[in-house]
């Protein structure tokens, strides 16, 4: 039965080492566009964009950063934070949080949307 009590989520991104471009053949086939040598200047960011629901974002990172696996699921984490995090990205998620709801849809979509918002930015982006 679904939860009908509206809950604060949470959208984030996180930073993630370059080495994720250069080690991670997935990572690379869903970034085709990322410029990692550009002429000028430094690449632009790669970086993971999750959610999470009312726990926040400090206890999701743990779970990722410690390679969490749920009871009666499995992996609840994603590798490349696990091997690759740098630090978190407030700047591109405070504005939008929390997202208040009764349902992760709103939440899932605004995690796809500013996924592809950064993408437009030139940046390296993580989202499933």
């Amino acid at each position: 039965m679904p939860n009908n009590k509206a809950q604060n989520y949470y959208v984030y991104v996180l930073r993630l080492r370059q080495e994720v471009w250069d080690k991670e053949i997935k990572f690379r086939e869903e970034n085709k566009h990322y410029d990692r040598y550009p002429k000028k200047g430094e690449p632009k960011p790669c970086s993971y964009v999750g959610s999470t629901d009312s726990k926040g974002i400090e206890a999701r990172l743990k779970e990722h950063l410690t390679g969490y696996k749920k009871p009666g699921i499995g992996k609840w984490h994603n590798r490349y934070v696990k091997e690759y995090f740098k630090h978190r990205q407030p700047k591109q998620y405070s504005k939008i949080n929390p997202i208040i709801s009764t349902s992760s849809d709103k939440v899932r979509k605004k995690e796809k949307e500013l996924a592809v918002r950064l993408r437009k930015k030139g940046w390296a982006v993580w989202q499933k």
